[in-house]
């Protein structure tokens, strides 16, 4: 934090010796506050911001007119600067969505705190910042921004009357309209905390259609009721969610537990028996796909998110897996972890049968330790050499072939490898 506070100060200073106003603001003054880590800078000016990108040419502006900023980068430090909305800076801050982001801190230390924000994060209550309808007509992604604070900020409430401004039909009907990469933004930090507090109060506000409209469907979805007790597709997908956020504060585990599995609310699964949804994890990981580049996430998270949709069968599968080995060589240990994990919380939330889990858990570790202490015990020019094979994917199954055999134990050696190829080899 030291750091951080530093460069503000000097920035605020270097507006000062300009003749400008300048204070610190939103979420930097909140987190100081609650002696959280600040995570982003925000500097509000009566400069104009012009005259910010004059004093800081390496800054880049972002967005648009009137509400255009500009961003800096410090090493590690980012701060975004923008002028005062309103001509001053109350009135700036009584433009902002939350109280408790709407209080400011001059370079000498005062507070300024026209809406009573301060009030507010003593209680550690969420509320919008004046009248409630006029914030969500600036913006209907507050309303879930209200809902990830909550799930994010330690202990805070949301306040009854902010709540219900978000039952309003119209906000539903705004946020429809919304680009996806904002409502990804927001659920990509809500994984961070109560992912499941942040889950029920969409759903208990009638956004959750809206939001997640794939989490909605599973609603009312039946379910084999000798493997799912508990009742259909959406409460098994919350009992999960809720099991695996107490086990990993890890996003991706996280997302695949709320997203494992949305196929089941696909139409041809619906048309199969009641509680049969035969590969409803590959349709799984296509959706996953889709879903994850409608809300722009990083590319890296997504493959990790739909890799574990795709496989989350696997913990409790008839062994051996096919394809386990493959995962393994792409992914490693920690995506074994992640999707064990992710295994366990599934079977908590259906038939609580473990041994299946814990067998399979076996087998996976051995495996695993295996691929590892071998290695690759040939390479394809290898494989080409002793099978007389051209270059192409044909060498490339063999090896795969090759790593089933390693993994269950068969061959632990190159000289045992040369022979498992001669015998099996085309």
């Amino acid at each position: 934090m030291k750091q951080e506070i530093k460069l503000a100060l000097e920035w605020l200073l270097a507006l000062e010796n300009e003749g400008y106003e300048g204070a610190l603001v939103g979420g930097a003054v909140r987190d100081l506050f609650l002696g959280l880590p600040i995570t982003d800078i925000d500097i509000a000016t009566s400069a104009p911001l012009e005259r910010v990108l004059q004093l800081w040419p390496e800054a880049k502006p972002v967005g648009k007119p009137p509400l255009q900023t500009a961003l800096l980068q410090r090493g590690q430090v980012a701060v975004e600067f923008c002028s005062y909305c309103g001509f001053s800076l109350e009135r700036d801050l009584a433009r902002r969505d939350f109280t408790v982001n709407a209080m400011a801190m001059t370079r000498l230390g005062n507070l300024v705190d026209p809406m009573g924000g301060e009030k507010d994060l003593t209680r550690r209550r969420l509320r919008f910042n004046g009248k409630a309808a006029d914030r969500l007509e600036e913006d209907p992604v507050r309303a879930v921004r209200l809902f990830r604070f909550a799930a994010t900020l330690p202990l805070f409430t949301v306040a009854p009357e902010s709540e219900s401004a978000c039952r309003d039909p119209k906000v539903g009907r705004d946020l429809s309209g919304i680009p996806g990469e904002r409502i990804g933004r927001e659920l990509l930090k809500a994984l961070e905390g109560d992912i499941g507090l942040f889950l029920d109060l969409l759903n208990g506000t009638g956004l959750l259609g809206i939001v997640l409209p794939e989490i909605e469907a599973l609603k009312g979805i039946e379910q084999d009721p000798e493997k799912h007790p508990e009742g259909d597709a959406y409460l098994h997908t919350r009992l999960c969610l809720g099991t695996v956020q107490k086990l990993t504060a890890d996003p991706a585990t996280r997302a695949a537990a709320l997203l494992h599995d949305v196929a089941k609310a696909w139409p041809r699964h619906q048309e199969t028996a009641a509680g049969r949804f035969t590969g409803h994890e590959q349709d799984g990981a296509e959706l996953v796909r889709r879903m994850a580049c409608r809300w722009a996430w990083p590319q890296e998270f997504s493959e990790s998110v739909t890799s574990l949709v795709r496989w989350h069968r696997i913990p409790t599968a008839a062994w051996p897996v096919e394809g386990l080995t493959r995962q393994i060589r792409a992914y490693g240990g920690h995506w074994l972890e992640r999707l064990f994990v992710l295994g366990y919380a599934d079977v908590l939330a259906g038939s609580g049968r473990l041994m299946p889990w814990m067998e399979n858990r076996a087998r996976a570790l051995a495996a695993f330790f295996r691929l590892e202490q071998a290695g690759r015990l040939l390479d394809g020019r290898e494989v080409m050499e002793i099978l007389g094979l051209p270059e192409g994917p044909r060498v490339g199954e063999i090896l795969a072939k090759l790593d089933e055999a390693v993994a269950e134990g068969q061959v632990t050696t190159p000289a045992e490898a040369r022979a498992w190829l001669v015998q099996n080899g085309p």
